[in-house]
């Protein structure tokens, strides 16, 4: 609970640099999009930390953090066209749990109203003991249209140790879920999708300064990577440069080396990489509520095999020609067909593949995704507009196949860039640590020449 509550003050911290007046504004602009009469609920989600003292991050559901700018767990936002409490006439009011005597005597109290006010601009925030729950409920059915979101975890945190009235919270929740209407909670997702494809300039800020803190922490890890460091070493030393930022990370780092650099997703382990081989990072920092997802693949000694260079160079060309595919109006799957169509014609060049169909066994994903609160956003327009900011990541790899020459075979490389569309074209936030593969060994030179001028 103390790991919890810690990491919970922190993020309140550093997001209480937002102005209240962006979620004031956000709010409003769902309202006025909404079909009346509605009632809107959205949970931010329980702390699994909490639950399983273990040291599980916490990140609110994104469209409660993208309404508020709030990142605590257990606590509710209802937007509605009609008040719900006769004694409060706001369209927008905000639940938190009600804390035991004991609690305190514990920990730090995480959902302060004041503090909650500043950031989200919420002047109606109570304790779920403070209200009529039945009230909130008897205006809720007899308007009839409910939208209810939540986590997939769940809602709320139940410890009756630490949390009082929690059967009131439960009940509310569960009538909530109950009434929603699907085509409704269909319409509220689509118009928080639409507003959150576009990125205003805060967000914008935020993402650039997630970018460099991306870019910082891979700079400096490759200062330390020849020191026989196992790949989840390697991952925690990112973990803590990215941290020491005021930042924390938005998913678990991907450190793959040799053979791992053909798993996707592959969780770093205790394989330390070995001289000859590639070895792949796929991470980002979450900043005041925002990602970056970037990937570079080094080569571990310094300098690339023949081989790698080659698939290397392949992939980089087709992500430059995907960035440079990127015009304001064209359909966003665009991206794809360009990458899938670089990949195919290089590697048939090179006799490397001899059919055009083996591209989709070795490029197996989509090479791009929206970003932004969550590093998988949802996206809805089908054409690029300025403000959409994307990850694009075109990858190839190899693994042992008869079709395919031995020399090509146990090679994995991803690019990845986050970029910023915008009137004046396409801005790559990520471009601060280089991909071109001479840049790269010179990063990886640098290195050892500080490794060297350390070890004096």
């Amino acid at each position: 609970m103390r790991r919890f509550i810690s990491a919970l003050l922190f993020l309140i911290a550093f997001l209480h640099g937002q102005d209240n007046n962006v979620f004031i504004s956000r709010r409003i602009q769902l309202f006025n999009n909404l079909n009346k009469p509605f009632v809107l609920a959205i949970c931010s989600g329980k702390d699994l930390g909490e639950e399983t003292e273990k040291p599980y991050p916490f990140f609110p559901e994104s469209n409660f953090f993208y309404l508020s700018g709030l990142s605590v767990p257990s606590t509710l936002l209802m937007i509605s066209s009609e008040p719900l409490l006769s004694s409060d006439t706001s369209n927008a009011i905000l639940l938190v749990p009600a804390l035991s005597r004991r609690y305190f005597t514990w920990n730090t109290n995480a959902w302060d109203k004041e503090q909650l006010k500043s950031i989200s601009g919420i002047s109606s925030i109570y304790r779920i003991d403070e209200i009529p729950v039945d009230t909130i409920i008897e205006r809720t059915i007899r308007i009839g249209q409910v939208a209810y979101l939540q986590p997939p975890t769940g809602c709320l945190n139940t410890s009756s140790y630490f949390f009082t009235a929690v059967n009131d919270f439960q009940k509310l929740i569960g009538v909530l879920d109950s009434l929603s209407v699907e085509m409704f909670s269909e319409q509220v997702t689509g118009t928080l999708t639409r507003m959150r494809e576009i990125k205003n300039q805060e967000e914008i800020n935020f993402l650039t300064r997630a970018a460099q803190i991306t870019c910082g922490a891979i700079e400096k890890l490759l200062r330390v990577i020849q020191n026989d460091l196992a790949e989840e070493e390697i991952s925690s030393i990112f973990k803590s440069l990215v941290y020491s930022q005021n930042a924390t990370i938005c998913f678990e780092p991907i450190i793959a080396s040799g053979p791992n650099t053909l798993i996707l997703h592959h969780h770093s382990g205790k394989r330390k990489p070995q001289k000859g081989e590639l070895i792949l990072m796929d991470v980002g920092a979450y900043y005041n509520g925002y990602c970056v997802d970037m990937t570079r693949t080094f080569p571990f000694s310094g300098s690339f095999t023949p081989q790698q260079d080659t698939i290397y160079r392949i992939v980089l060309e087709a992500l430059r020609k995907a960035i440079s595919s990127i015009v304001i109006g064209r359909e966003v799957t665009y991206i794809h067909s360009v990458v899938i169509k670089t990949l195919q014609e290089e590697l048939l060049k090179r006799k490397i593949i001899r059919e055009p169909q083996k591209i989709y066994s070795l490029m197996p994903h989509a090479s791009f995704h929206s970003i932004g609160i969550d590093v998988h956003e949802k996206s809805e327009s089908g054409v690029f507009r300025p403000g959409q900011v994307f990850a694009i990541e075109p990858g190839i790899y190899i693994k042992q196949d008869s079709t395919i020459p031995p020399q090509w075979w146990n090679i994995g490389i991803r690019i990845e860039e986050t970029v910023l569309i915008t009137e004046a074209g396409v801005e790559i936030l990520t471009s601060c640590i280089p991909s071109a593969p001479e840049k790269i060994s010179a990063l990886l030179n640098k290195k050892h020449e500080i490794t060297i001028k350390v070890a004096k």
